[in-house]
């Protein structure tokens, strides 16, 4: 009885790290190993190697990353930078969990003296310590635990970190709310406003999408202090501080620009490049959809709020049953505790409708600051339902109970959804590919998922530095050509903003993206060569020359459909193998070309092979 004693007084005592301890096991679990993204393998170069990232250029992100990943843990690179991206999400289950708690232990102060309730109600909240703690956890757990966070927490990307800060924000925002103002008044750095500001600051130097919590921030600041003149200096002084904190840190993109990095989109060094870098211009044009995409958009939101239990579907039921909680706790929010309501309203109701105005397919990780919300909610749900009336022994079992089921159906669902321990599909597509073609080849890309791991390989890792593999659509940026002659010397020549490739010795390869710009004319070739399928690539060739293709066995696994890459990759398998079966009959190879399709039948059943080409195989 003493042990589990014990057991209980170091959970209580503990309870916030112990909660992300759980959460953190099931982030190493479901870890990727590798390089997941296209954009994953960019910003684990420009981490590693102190670069400059696509814009905004998330300068506090990359020095971060950069400090970590010259750690020494015996792990690659990539994972160390896959690991880092867990620790923040698991250090925003930590700060929302004593967030909770806090505000929890002032429940009462967040009634709004303009409404009148039975003050019996309100006595239901005010609930032991081991109550408050246990609705902590489980708002911890249910954050942790949520599809999009989770899935954002598994491979190298801005949004944990960005969620971190924004966690910090929102902390010591309602510390602020409700700390004493006649103690603070006159002090303006040792107070919470001043911490407050400080985090949101640095949000913006990680991710804009920060500004979702600016509403609520301000409903805070001057429904807390008003208008008063006094309080007017000390927000303009708390804002100048923010900008100039920020300003220092992005800093860094210039001045690291200057030195000309491995990665360095933009080459932002002059005044204009940086900004249009760090307000996102490129961007820009992905702003302002139709009115249906729009509420499309709005729509698939919402259906991340909804319950379900099929686990095939990826977009659908971040939360599950938790979802229940979040709407009660909201209603409850909005009777009895108007000013809290209204903060958290802001903040779901500004990540949802400008999120929204996005129009990109990864656009799920912006609506993080929603479902952080969500969380809240749940928890004020939670325990409005296990303060209703009972012996005490049976409220303690409710409510561990009700806690229990929850986030094990919460975990259950969402476990396989997101889990890319065992994905591998990027790495291993980038290094066969990188290793079918010869010596000192040239491998042009057009858009290609393998662009971006491959470059991590070859700066990073090492893999491969031979190869020169160059991006079609960045050539005619003086910033691309500028970084690609440093680290491949005299292949690619800039004449008046058109690229030419420098024909050496060197064997050159297109993706297959690239071909199709050489159907349309966009990209031209000699006239005396071609282009000839070759596994994942296609070879230029002297025309009517057959090209024996290395013969390279593989296996990959497509399980995750949610992926763009996976899509994409899976598409460039099928056609390669079709258009090299194609390749051999023409040159009278029948034999391969069965070996081609048979390939195709193996790794792809489901797939329906053209009739003339299954009468082939059939022979």
């Amino acid at each position: 009885m003493k042990i589990l004693e014990k057991i209980s007084a170091f959970f209580f005592k503990h309870y916030a790290l112990l909660t992300s301890i759980v959460v953190l096991i099931f982030y190493l679990l479901t870890l990727a190993p590798g390089v997941i993204a296209s954009d994953s393998g960019e910003l684990a170069t420009v981490q590693y190697t102190l670069g400059i990232a696509h814009p905004t250029g998330y300068p506090l992100f990359t020095i971060l990353g950069f400090i970590f990943s010259h750690l020494p843990i015996p792990l690659r690179p990539i994972t160390k930078l896959n690991l880092l991206t867990a620790l923040w999400s698991v250090a925003t289950v930590y700060v929302l969990t004593i967030t909770l708690k806090f505000l929890l232990d002032n429940i009462l102060k967040w009634k709004s003296s303009q409404l009148t309730h039975d003050e019996n109600f309100y006595e239901r909240f005010l609930v032991g310590e081991k109550t408050k703690i246990i609705s902590a956890v489980f708002g911890g757990l249910v954050f942790g635990f949520s599809k999009t966070l989770w899935f954002q927490s598994l491979s190298v990307e801005v949004y944990s970190l960005h969620i971190f800060l924004f966690s910090l924000t929102f902390h010591f925002l309602v510390k602020a709310f409700l700390e004493d103002k006649q103690e603070t008044q006159n002090n303006y750095f040792r107070n919470k406003w001043f911490s407050a500001f400080l985090f949101l600051a640095l949000g913006f130097t990680n991710h804009l999408s920060t500004i979702f919590i600016i509403p609520a921030f301000l409903f805070f600041y001057f429904y807390g202090w008003n208008f008063r003149r006094d309080n007017l200096k000390r927000f303009i002084l708390y804002v100048l501080i923010g900008i100039l904190v920020a300003g220092l840190i992005y800093l860094y993109i210039p001045l690291r620009a200057m030195t000309h990095p491995f990665l360095n989109w933009g080459n932002p060094v002059i005044f204009k490049d940086f900004f249009n870098h760090i307000t996102g211009r490129l961007y820009h044009q992905f702003l302002f959809p139709s009115f249906g995409e729009y509420f499309s958009n709005i729509g698939k939101f919402l259906n991340s709020l909804t319950i379900s239990f099929d686990k095939s579907e990826f977009n659908g039921s971040d939360f599950n049953i938790v979802i229940i909680f979040a709407f009660l706790g909201m209603l409850v929010s909005f009777f009895y505790f108007r000013k809290l309501f209204n903060g958290l309203i802001l903040i779901f109701l500004t990540t949802m409708f400008i999120t929204a105005l996005y129009n990109i397919p990864d656009i799920d990780a912006y609506y993080l600051p929603a479902h952080f919300v969500v969380a809240i909610f749940s928890v004020i749900g939670f325990l409005y339902l296990i303060t209703i009336k009972m012996k005490r022994r049976t409220k303690q079992i409710v409510a561990v109970s009700m806690l229990l089921i929850s986030i094990f159906l919460e975990i259950n669902q969402n476990y396989s959804r997101v889990d890319l321990s065992g994905h591998s599909l990027m790495d291993d597509y980038t290094l066969i590919l990188m290793n079918s073609v010869e010596e000192n080849s040239v491998l042009l890309s057009a858009r290609s998922s393998f662009y971006f791991p491959s470059l991590y390989y070859q700066i990073v890792e090492g893999v491969r530095k031979d190869l020169v593999i160059a991006e079609h659509y960045l050539l005619q940026q003086k910033w691309y050509y500028t970084q690609l002659n440093k680290l491949h010397p005299g292949i690619i020549e800039l004449r008046d903003t058109v690229a030419f490739l420098v024909y050496t010795n060197r064997n050159i390869y297109f993706s297959p993206e690239m071909l199709k710009l050489n159907l349309t004319g966009e990209v031209k070739i000699p006239s005396n060569y071609e282009l000839a399928p070759y596994l994942f690539l296609f070879k230029l060739v002297p025309s009517k020359t057959y090209v024996k293709e290395k013969n390279i066995d593989f296996n990959f696994d497509f399980s995750k459909k949610h992926l763009f890459e996976t899509g994409e990759i899976k598409n460039i398998v099928i056609n390669m193998l079709l258009n090299r079966a194609v390749y051999e009959l023409v040159y009278g190879h029948i034999d391969e070309s069965k070996e081609k399709l048979r390939k195709l039948k193996k790794y792809f059943p489901d797939y329906e092979i053209p009739a003339d080409l299954e009468k082939i195989l059939n022979e």
